[in-house]
């Protein structure tokens, strides 16, 4: 039996409608994976072309049946162009989960992200029942930062090392929000 509902939950905010990442979005998805500024502190599946988001699609699908995972695509309410992803990995029903999320940039600064991730927020900690959520940045990710913060998350402690891409490790600093 799956953590989530059979129906995938849609969450709306004031301007946002975070909805199910479905193959309908494979084009936004190509993109939004092939931004540098988005790729540059987010580690995602290098896309050579638009059909390989369906891998990403599938995926994320399979994730949420088996209730490890939950990812939102988020958009504007007036449009259904993919704009950004947020959600839950590593999910321990009723203590704790993992949450991460991306926004092209030209909707940075606007926020939007704070909508979205108040709205993700409040699904875990009342429907999903998590004690704690905790998010991992990047060194030099300054505006991830600064969403945490201003969403309520405290910093916990340096990760040395702690993730590797493209045979390189990176530092990561962790912080939660209980």
């Amino acid at each position: 039996m799956s953590l989530f509902p059979l129906d995938f939950p849609v969450l709306k905010t004031d301007r946002l409608i975070l909805i199910e990442i479905v193959t309908a979005y494979s084009n936004d998805i190509f993109h939004l994976f092939n931004v540098r500024r988005i790729i540059e502190y987010y580690p995602v599946m290098h896309l050579k072309k638009p059909e390989d988001a369906n891998i990403v699609v599938s995926m994320l699908k399979k994730k949420y049946v088996e209730g490890s995972m939950i990812r939102w695509g988020i958009t504007m309410k007036c449009s259904d162009e993919l704009i950004g992803i947020i959600g839950f990995n590593d999910i321990h029903p009723g203590h704790k989960a993992s949450i991460s999320y991306f926004l092209s940039p030209e909707y940075w600064g606007k926020g939007l992200m704070t909508e979205a991730m108040q709205a993700v927020l409040n699904y875990g900690f009342e429907i999903l029942e998590l004690n704690r959520i905790d998010a991992q940045v990047m060194i030099g990710n300054e505006q991830s930062v600064k969403l945490l913060l201003r969403c309520g998350f405290s910093y916990e402690a340096l990760l040395r090392d702690f993730l590797c891409r493209d045979d390189r490790y990176y530092d990561v600093e962790l912080y939660a929000k209980i």
